[in-house]
């Protein structure tokens, strides 16, 4: 396998001139090969030799996650280096050369997804897109005839697509990619936050140095950004063309576009006027980026007077700390009721414990192990988390929903007792404010983040609000990922 030090740990994304010199389109790939059989023979149920010579090779270079991160082993008392995959390792020219000469032969989706593969491992993001644009552009063109077939059931083609969720050769390539040439990338920024574990060189890594590298990058963060959407875009594609056909099936997909949809909400974090700029926020479904107003929204309520300004008080959809703690018990209650489990129900809580609380009262709850470091160049990247134990105590406090419903004389066991809970608990409702499904928590935490936003910028409570935001609606698999830092 192919190993680098983790010097060169994040992958490097080729140059716009790179990529464009080097790319070789797939416009052709949706065209039957003939009427007779549109896809061509499949080649890998007919033993063909040249497939199977370039086609199981190929698979089987493919790194496996212990073979794309090594960490450094003690060797006579001396640590050795972390090494990591190398992206300079893959002759990816070559690699597009034997795919692209057999897809000619037989729409294959497994040759496509091998194709994004052996891009996604070279670093070379718009390869990778083009080739899920058509793998979706394939099975939208040819249901029916692209290999593998579905007249014996779905399962020889859902593995095939599957497989671009490959942990080694797609999740973590896409993780350490350098983006925009920044030298910014999704794991080093979830390094910063707790997420995983750093690596050799990465003990230093700082939030805010590496979202302004990000941030800095000019043409080349714009060229990710649109990549990073087509991409996800593709994936509902492909998923939406599988659900349309007369065989319905469903690709596990879900694993890559939270990787994506990470990647996006960091770019919006890096760059959060892109998106109220441009009117795209919502191009690609099911990203719950959903950036705040920052400077934009308190310009435009800045009057000016006789060549000075004066500042005006913003206008929110919540008037007061009063009614914004009020609009969270609401959420609270909601979750409480419906879904006790969720983890946007802990964060909830947690920032309502904050209203009025002073910012010493936010580090010693936030930052309960690195507080009496605290100093005035102190920023997100010192150890800023919720630990066991404060999760603990905000699960202990979110008890309001129970109270307010035997208050109210509700109940959640069917009459006579039994435990067990009734379908049709009324709403979540504290004062005015109704919670009644997820999207209604969204609405009203969104609320009280910019609120927060616009009167009270040092407070951390839109920091867990906006994380809350993206726990809703998360299944337990993506939350122990979430939780739980990871050595990759």
């Amino acid at each position: 396998m192919h190993l680098s030090k983790l010097s060169r740990a994040t992958i490097p994304m080729r140059s716009v001139k790179d990529r464009v010199s080097n790319q070789m389109s797939l416009e052709w790939i949706s065209q039957p090969l003939n009427e007779a059989s549109p896809a061509g023979d499949d080649l890998f149920e007919t033993d063909d030799a040249a497939y199977g010579d370039y086609y199981f090779g190929a698979v089987g270079r493919l790194p496996e996650p212990g073979d794309y991160f090594r960490p450094g082993m003690e060797i006579g008392g001396n640590k050795q280096p972390d090494v990591i995959f190398d992206p300079k390792s893959v002759a990816l020219g070559e690699e597009l050369a034997a795919i692209d000469g057999l897809l000619k032969r037989s729409r294959d989706l497994r040759l496509l997804v091998l194709r994004a593969q052996w891009a996604m491992l070279a670093g070379d993001l718009e390869t990778t897109v083009e080739s899920v644009e058509a793998t979706a552009a394939l099975l939208e063109a040819l249901p029916d005839a692209a290999h593998p077939k579905l007249v014996d059931g779905p399962r020889d083609r859902l593995d095939a697509l599957n497989d671009l969720t490959q942990v080694g050769a797609m999740i973590l390539p896409l993780r350490y990619l350098n983006l925009a040439g920044s030298g910014t990338s999704l794991r080093k920024i979830l390094v910063t936050k707790g997420r995983y574990t750093p690596h050799d060189g990465e003990h230093d890594l700082m939030l805010d140095p590496l979202l302004k590298m990000l941030a800095e990058a000019g043409d080349e963060f714009d060229v990710v950004r649109g990549l990073i959407k087509r991409f996800f875009a593709a994936l509902e594609q492909i998923e939406m063309a599988c659900l349309s056909s007369d065989t319905p099936h469903k690709p596990q997909l879900r694993s890559l576009k939270d990787e994506l949809t990470e990647i996006l909400a960091l770019l919006a974090e890096a760059r959060p006027d892109l998106d109220q700029l441009d009117g795209d926020s919502d191009e690609v479904s099911g990203c719950e980026l959903e950036v705040p107003p920052y400077a934009a929204a308190q310009a435009s309520h800045a009057g000016h007077i006789e060549g000075g300004s004066v500042w005006v008080a913003p206008v929110t959809e919540v008037q007061s700390h009063d009614e914004a703690r009020e609009r969270l018990k609401a959420v609270e209650n909601y979750f409480t009721l419906r879904e006790p489990s969720s983890a946007a129900l802990l964060l909830v809580t947690q920032a309502r414990l904050l209203i009025g609380k002073s910012l010493i009262d936010a580090f010693e709850e936030l930052m309960p192990n690195a507080v009496d470091r605290a100093v005035v160049e102190f920023t997100s990247a010192f150890d800023f988390k919720l630990a066991r134990g404060q999760l603990r105590s905000l699960a202990d406090h979110a008890d309001i929903g129970a109270e307010e419903v035997a208050d109210s004389g509700h109940s959640d066991t069917a009459s006579g007792g039994g435990g067990i809970e009734t379908p049709d608990l009324s709403p979540a409702t504290f004062g005015n404010f109704k919670v009644n499904n997820p999207e209604d928590a969204k609405s009203q935490i969104a609320a009280v983040e910019n609120f927060f936003r616009s009167v009270e910028k040092s407070s951390p409570i839109p920091l867990l609000l906006a994380r809350a935001k993206g726990y809703i609606g998360k299944d337990f698999e993506f939350l122990m990922r979430e939780f739980i830092p990871s050595d990759y």
